[in-house]
């Protein structure tokens, strides 16, 4: 197992555990997961998959100063959001990062902090909607 992909199984673990729909925390898939990779990258689940069943093809790996670049910037349209979502990847699958991927690579850059994961449960969304 290479340096960048020694946090993989244990976001892959984070990701199923936070899935399960019995613990009603993520509907539909929804809610995001990262991960460190080195220092500058950094893992985060795809656009459109599901954190209870993610697997090694359904994450992405992004450049954290791709993607800190648009802090920098003010009035991106969703095209250039998207394109620089799309230009932060390492390789690898041929994913869409979460739009998220923003708020995952400043949290990640966060002293000390290894993984992210948020989620959108049942039971917040039922008091929102």
């Amino acid at each position: 197992m290479s340096e960048s992909t020694k946090n993989v199984p244990a976001l892959l673990d984070m990701s199923h555990d936070l899935g399960k729909e019995e613990r009603g925390l993520a509907m539909f898939g929804e809610g995001n997961t990262s991960a460190t990779a080195d220092e500058n990258s950094f893992w985060v689940k795809a656009s459109g998959t599901r954190l209870a069943t993610l697997s090694d093809q359904d994450i992405v790996q992004c450049r954290y100063e791709v993607l800190l670049s648009l802090f920098s910037q003010a009035n991106l349209t969703d095209e250039q959001i998207n394109a620089t979502l799309m230009d932060s990847r390492c390789g690898g699958p041929d994913k869409k990062p979460s739009v998220e991927a923003l708020f995952h690579a400043y949290l990640l850059t966060l002293p000390g902090v290894e993984f992210v994961g948020h989620t959108h449960s049942t039971n917040v969304n039922k008091l929102l909607c």
